[in-house]
């Protein structure tokens, strides 16, 4: 995740920056007005930024590295190239955003299921009740044949939480992997 930010943030700052550079002639033979301690996500990075007019700077190899980025120096233009770690990265978070969302929708369903079958409980006691006080034998067994109903409903609902159960626990184990797309290597390195 922090490459991710660091990655948006190197983004604006190469965005604006260019802007900023374009709007100037040039930075040679301006002073520098101050240095800057600069943090990421707490960390206090090697290099500290420079004031110069009132906008500060970091140098690129610093930003790159820390991006983790590929910096070279040719021809007297600067080259980053984007790293796949990044998008690795980004793929691991995504897909453990995608197995907690998944865990959590199951979770629900159960607590929905434990409510109904709650409710179910409260149906049946209720014709319960009515039995009890009830002097007509066909009233008596309508009332009994609405609870052997709402007991089936319950057993199916107890075997839909135990599936889930299952399905959560086998989510549990799961490791959090991104999933290998084409083109990927395989574990012997050769191309799938």
């Amino acid at each position: 995740m922090r490459k991710f930010i660091a990655g948006f943030i190197c983004g604006a700052v190469l965005l604006f920056g260019t802007s900023v550079l374009a709007e100037s002639v040039t930075m040679v033979g301006k002073t520098i007005q101050s240095e800057i301690p600069v943090y990421l996500n707490g960390e206090n990075l090697a290099v500290n930024a420079i004031a110069v007019d009132g906008a500060s700077y970091l140098p690129v190899r610093v930003i790159a590295s820390t991006l983790g980025a590929k910096v070279d120096f040719r021809g007297g233009v600067i080259h980053l190239e984007k790293s796949n770690e990044a998008d690795a990265l980004k793929e691991e978070i995504l897909a453990e955003i995608r197995l907690e969302n998944q865990k959590s929708e199951i979770r629900k369903e159960i607590d929905k299921l434990r409510a109904a079958i709650d409710n179910n409980n409260r149906q049946i006691q209720h014709f319960e009740e009515l039995i009890a006080n009830e002097p007509d034998t066909l009233i008596k067994e309508t009332y009994e044949k609405n609870i052997g109903m709402i007991e089936q409903v319950i057993q199916q609902q107890t075997q839909k939480i135990a599936d889930l159960e299952a399905q959560l626990a086998a989510l549990e184990q799961q490791p959090n992997e991104p999933e290998e797309g084409p083109g990927d290597e395989s574990e012997d390195g050769t191309e799938e």
